[in-house]
């Protein structure tokens, strides 16, 4: 989870599948986001400036931490 998003909010982003391969040899799959296009909907989803210096913070209030 990057910037306090979950995966419903980054499912709607453009990504690119990698299948890479464990030392197991087992393939499974990453999906890789454009840093900027995750903070624009971070800072569409919580407003304000998000970034990674307060996104703990905004993390523990949506989750009654604080």
């Amino acid at each position: 989870m990057q910037y306090c998003l979950d995966v419903s909010h980054l499912e709607r982003l453009p990504n690119v599948s990698i299948l890479p391969l464990r030392d197991t040899h087992e393939v499974y799959q990453i999906k890789v986001y454009e840093e900027k296009l995750v903070l624009d909907m971070a800072r569409r989803v919580f407003g304000g400036e998000v970034g990674l210096a307060n996104a703990r913070q905004i993390f523990a209030e949506k989750d009654g931490y604080m």
